[in-house]
């Protein structure tokens, strides 16, 4: 330490390591340590003298400059694909279909890059051959762009690229007259705006499908299920406003006469599933005909 102590105030930057002061380990390490101000101040002249930059070494510092990347592992690489990509393209699940069926059109798409998945509020296109008001199908209603026929899959194959959706939306001419609606329509309002969006739901004990079920259907179209029942109070209050949203949703059945009468009494309406199920399916809230 001395001696670069003393390398730093030399005036000629030239001290001999070999010198026998520098050869000495004693305890008084701390006098290795003292600079001496007078001789040390040429070091610190040239810091106090702003440094010119030309807007030519400036431009010349801002060139960006390829360093050679590591290998990727398969692995990684091809998760970093499925990262760049996921938006993009098709997430697809099937409802209605065999086994096989439904791994024969998987094979397709995947030669085709799209993506098969499991999570419905991830899925972007459902493929089906009917309308049915299967959790899955009701989920998808509300979280998918388009619902399409196995079509779509069997001639973009053929094709060896990924077709126009709206050449291949699902038409259910029985379905869709029972119910009043069209199944292109209520996908795209979904869209628009979640039709549950700010709605709360109170669901009773003996409801079918279970409440399990109901939860998945009422999230994915924006509401949210209860854990309990609110007051009578916080439930007039709720219910005093004009709009459907903002609401709260007493949702029962006849099995559960005796939980949801005293509710009604007071003049709280209470309605049976199909507010949820043919709500939305169609994507209307009918606040008057599923009343109980």
């Amino acid at each position: 330490l001395r001696w670069l102590r003393d390398l730093l105030q030399s005036d000629t930057g030239q001290v001999d390591l070999h010198q026998p002061v520098y050869q000495k380990f004693g305890d008084d390490l701390q006098s290795g340590l003292l600079i001496d101000l007078n001789k040390a101040r040429g070091l610190l002249e040239p810091w106090r003298k702003p440094i010119a930059i030309t807007p030519e070494c400036l431009a010349k510092s801002s060139v960006k400059r390829k360093f050679p990347s590591l290998p990727q592992s398969p692995l990684v690489a091809k998760r970093a694909r499925q990262e760049e990509s996921f938006e993009a393209l098709p997430r697809v699940c099937f409802t209605g279909f065999s086994a096989s069926i439904t791994l024969d059109l998987t094979k397709k798409l995947e030669s085709l890059n799209a993506q098969i998945v499991t999570t419905l509020t991830l899925c972007t296109h459902l493929v089906a051959r009917n309308i049915s008001r299967t959790v899955k199908f009701l989920c998808c209603v509300s979280s998918c762009s388009y619902v399409v026929t196995p079509q779509w899959i069997e001639d973009s194959f053929r094709k060896g690229v990924l077709l126009d959706e709206d050449n291949y939306w699902l038409s259910d001419k029985q379905m869709e007259e029972k119910f009043k609606f069209t199944l292109q329509g209520s996908v795209l309002k979904a869209k628009a705006l979640p039709l549950f969006k700010d709605c709360l739901f109170c669901i009773t004990e003996k409801v079918v499908p279970e409440k399990k079920t109901m939860k998945q259907i009422i999230e994915c179209a924006g509401g949210r299920v209860l854990t309990r029942m609110p007051s009578i109070s916080v439930l007039k209050h709720m219910n005093s406003r004009t709009s459907p949203n903002n609401r709260v949703f007493v949702v029962s059945c006849n099995e559960d006469e005796a939980t949801y009468l005293s509710i009604r009494r007071e003049g709280i309406p209470v309605y049976n599933a199909e507010i949820v199920l043919t709500g939305v399916l169609k994507q209307t809230i009918d606040m008057d005909y599923y009343r109980l």
